[in-house]
């Protein structure tokens, strides 16, 4: 491996890559009602309100087993102000 390879894997590891979570593949079907998406959960969810769902084409779809979309999630950014935070409300 040369040094900038292994210098960039390095990096990556400390880093944020992505702030998105991917969470599953969804997979276009057909039903008596008609057309829909279909896919399981990759892990459980624990949303909270001001995160975000997105949904993207899958562009590397090579064959049947590769989702249609992929679903990811970008949880909401928790900001607190100092001033605001109640000592009692830390529990250490």
């Amino acid at each position: 491996m040369s040094d900038g390879k292994r210098c960039r894997a390095s990096l990556l590891g400390r880093q944020k890559v992505s702030d998105f979570e991917r969470v599953c593949g969804l997979w276009k079907q057909e039903g008596t009602q008609g057309e829909y998406w279909a896919g399981k959960l990759l892990t459980d969810l624990h949303l909270q309100a001001g995160d975000k769902i997105y949904i993207f084409t899958n562009t590397r779809k090579e064959t049947p087993k590769h989702p249609d979309l992929n679903v990811s999630i970008k949880r909401k950014e928790e900001s607190y102000d100092r001033e605001t935070i109640n000592d009692e409300e830390i529990p250490f």
